[in-house]
């Protein structure tokens, strides 16, 4: 299991307990995560306001356990915690993703403009290297020279699909890898 995916379990597992409170060492224990990756994790959500230590901790063998609950009303998916620079990606991807599915047919240039805001600024080289991504798994067509226009031919959802610096792109709607290499990947 991927990094990824253990924080996808972990949050499911906090979602099961609802708003019962809980221990990080045995939902980690269920989804064979490493105490200290939980305890990174659990220390993101609870900054992120996901998740607050309860007011009572369980007892375990008698010694008080960390322990938390719920905040408010959690999303169903895992939801975003990820911090500074990381964050800023994630939120212009989903900005370029939601431009490209409301327009059908960008540039580049058209798709940096549009998806400049939240706090973050797209350039028109991000622009075109996720466009080219897309392009590459088959998720959008190319027409014309300069400037390339691209047409969104698949549309697989709302959630952003994911080009990774490893040439690879993520879809988390599938979910999965989808294109790797050059080449699109059996789902």
């Amino acid at each position: 299991m991927t990094g990824e995916e253990k924080r996808i379990a972990v949050w499911r597992e906090i979602l099961r307990e609802g708003k019962k409170p809980w221990g990080m060492t045995a939902i980690a224990r269920r989804v064979k995560m490493s105490r200290e990756s939980m305890v990174v994790f659990a220390t993101m959500l609870e900054a992120a306001g996901y998740i607050r230590r309860a007011p009572e901790p369980i007892l375990f063998r008698d010694l008080p356990v960390v322990t938390f609950v719920t905040a408010g009303d959690a999303p169903r998916d895992l939801p975003p915690v990820l911090i500074g620079k990381q964050r800023e990606l994630e939120v212009a991807r989903e900005n370029m993703w939601r431009a490209f599915r409301i327009n059908k047919s960008i540039s580049a240039r058209e798709l940096a403009t549009v998806s400049s805001g939240r706090g973050v600024v797209v350039t028109e080289r991000a622009a075109a290297e996720y466009l080219s991504a897309l392009h590459d798994a088959g998720y959008a067509r190319s027409y014309g020279k300069a400037p390339k226009t691209y047409r969104l031919v698949i549309d697989p959802g709302p959630k952003a699909p994911v080009f990774r610096r490893v040439a690879e792109l993520y879809d988390p709607n599938k979910p999965g890898v989808v294109w790797r290499d050059g080449e699109k990947v059996a789902s």
